[in-house]
C-alpha cells in the first residue's frame, strides 16, 4: 500500500498542477519513504518469527521521527520548484529543491535498505535471497532517484521500476515459504500416520502376547499329561492300526507343543543378556539345531555357511539370536522347491549382518507385507510365529530384519544388529 502510495505521489511531479502542489507531494512522499523502510524491518523480523533487535529499534524510531520532520513545509523540502525536461521521454518533471536535511533523510532511507538487504542476503532463509535481492534492487533505484531529486538531473525516476521488482521479489520468497511449511506439514503428517500406526500394532501385539501367554500357560499342562499317556501306551502290545494311531496323536501332540513354544517365545518379553559371542559358533550351533529339527525331510537341502574371517566378538544375546537363527533356517529348508541354503554373516558398517538364503520358490509379491505379521503362516503346519520371533529379536537389539529376492530365484532374510560398546550393553 505505501508502494503504491509513492508511486501516485511520484507521478505528479510529471503533471501539472498549481505549483504549491509539488511542495505538498514532495514531502508527503518522503513521509511514505520513512514509514516504507520502518515497515521492512517489521516484515523481515515477522517472517524470521523474531523480535526486533535493539539496533533495529532505534533504526525505526529515527526513521519515522524523520519521515513525521519531512511533513513540515521547509524542514527537509523547500518551496523551490526545478523544471527538468527528459526529452526522449517527452516528460517534464517539476521537483521540489530538497534542504541539506532532507537529501540526509533520503540517504538515511537508502542506508537502512541497504543494510537490511545485505543481511538477508547473508543469512537468507526459504525465499530469502530473492527478497535480499528485491531490497538492493530497490535501494539501487533509490539511491538514483535521491541524486536525481537532489541535483535536478535530466534522468526519469526509477523507484517505481524498485518497487515492481520488490513485489516480484516479495512473491517468490512468501511462495518458497509456503512451499517449505507445505513439505514440512507433510512430513510432519507422515511422520504422525507412521507413529500411530506404531502404537496401533503395538498395543495389538501386547494384547497378543497376553492372550498367547496365558493360552500357552494353559495348554502346556495338559500336553505333559498326552505325552506321559502316549508313552505308557505304547509299552503294551499294540496292532498295527493301533500304532498308526498313535503316531497320528503323537505328532499332532508334537506341533501343539512347537505353537506352544513359539507362543511363549512370541509373549516373553526380550530381556536381553549381551556378552560377546564368536558368531562362527553361534551360526554353527543355529545350522545343527535347525537340521536337527527337519530331520524328517527328504531330501535335506544342503546348508554352507560363509561367516567373515574379519568377525570380531560382538556382544549380543547368544540365545535369542540364535532363536531367530533356527526360525530362518527352518523357513528356508523348508521352503518349496528349496535345494540349498546358505547362511551368511559379514560386517555391514557399523552393523553385524546375518543372512539366511534358500534357492526355493520366494515370496509373492503380495504376500511380502505379510510375512512378519503374528500367526501368518504359508505352509499347513506352520505356526506363522516363526518371522515374528525374529522381528522382535531384531528390534530388542535396535536393529532389524529385511526380506530380498535371492539372485536366481529364493528368498534372502538379514538381519542387521547394531555394534554397541561394553559400557552401552
Amino acid at each position: 500500500m505505501l508502494s503504491a502510495l509513492f508511486a501516485a505521489g511520484d507521478a505528479v511531479t510529471s503533471q501539472a498542477v498549481p505549483l504549491h502542489w509539488y511542495g505538498r507531494f514532495a514531502r508527503f512522499n518522503l513521509f511514505l519513504a520513512g514509514l516504507h523502510g520502518a515497515c521492512w524491518f517489521f516484515f523481515d523480523a515477522a517472517q524470521r518469527g523474531r523480535a526486533l533487535a535493539r539496533w533495529e529499534r532505534v533504526v525505526i524510531g529515527v526513521a519515522l521521527a524523520m519521515a513525521l520532520a519531512s511533513l513540515v513545509p521547509g524542514v527537509a523540502i523547500s518551496n523551490h520548484v526545478v523544471a527538468r525536461e527528459v526529452s526522449w521521454l517527452a516528460l517534464t518533471y517539476r521537483d521540489v529543491v530538497p534542504t541539506p536535511l532532507g537529501s540526509l533523510v533520503s540517504v538515511y532511507y537508502v542506508v537502512a535498505l541497504a543494510v537490511l538487504g545485505v543481511r538477508t542476503l547473508r543469512d537468507p532463509g526459504p525465499g530469502g535471497r530473492a527478497q535480499g535481492i528485491a531490497l538492493l534492487f530497490l535501494t539501487a533505484t533509490a539511491l538514483h532517484d535521491t541524486v536525481v531529486f537532489t541535483f535536478a538531473l535530466p534522468t526519469p525516476y526509477l523507484l517505481s521500476v524498485g518497487f515492481l521488482g520488490v513485489i516480484v521479489g516479495v512473491g517468490v520468497s512468501v511462495t518458497a515459504r509456503f512451499v517449505q511449511n507445505a513439505r514440512a506439514l507433510e512430513t510432519a503428517l507422515r511422520a504422525l500416520r507412521d507413529t500411530r500406526e506404531v502404537l496401533v500394532r503395538q498395543e495389538r501385539l501386547a494384547a497378543l502376547g497376553e492372550m498367547s501367554a496365558m493360552v500357552a500357560h494353559e495348554v502346556r499342562n495338559p500336553l505333559a499329561v498326552m505325552f506321559n499317556v502316549l508313552a505308557t501306551v505304547r509299552r503294551g502290545v499294540l496292532d498295527a492300526q493301533q500304532t498308526m494311531l498313535l503316531g497320528i496323536l503323537d505328532d499332532e501332540a508334537r506341533r501343539l507343543q512347537r505353537l506352544v513354544s513359539d507362543l511363549l517365545d512370541f509373549s516373553r518379553p526380550a530381556a536381553l543378556r549381551r556378552a560377546p559371542v564368536d558368531v562362527a559358533a553361534l551360526v554353527h550351533t543355529a545350522v545343527d539345531a535347525a537340521l536337527a529339527g527337519v530331520a524328517d525331510l527328504s531330501p535335506l537341502p544342503a546348508v554352507a555357511q560363509d561367516v567373515a574371517a574379519d568377525l570380531a566378538a560382538v556382544l549380543v544375546d547368544a540365545e535369542l539370536v540364535r532363536r531367530a537363527l533356527i526360525n530362518l533356517l527352518d523357513n528356508a529348508l523348508r521352503a518349496p522347491g528349496c535345494t540349498g541354503v546358505c547362511v551368511r554373516a559379514t560386517n555391514d558398517g557399523d552393523a553385524l549382518a546375518l543372512s539366511v538364503c534358500d534357492d526355493g520358490e520366494g515370496i509373492e509379491e503380495a504376500l511380502r507385507e505379510k510375512v512378519f505379521a503374528p500367526f501368518y503362516s504359508s505352509r499347513p503346519s506352520g505356526t506363522g510365529l516363526g518371522l515374528a520371533i525374529v522381528r522382535n529379536v531384531a528390534l530388542a537389539h535396535g536393529g532389524t530384519v529385511a526380506y530380498s529376492e535371492t539372485a536366481g530365484g529364493g528368498a534372502t532374510f538379514t538381519v542387521r544388529v547394531p555394534r554397541v560398546d561394553a559400557s552401552a550393553a
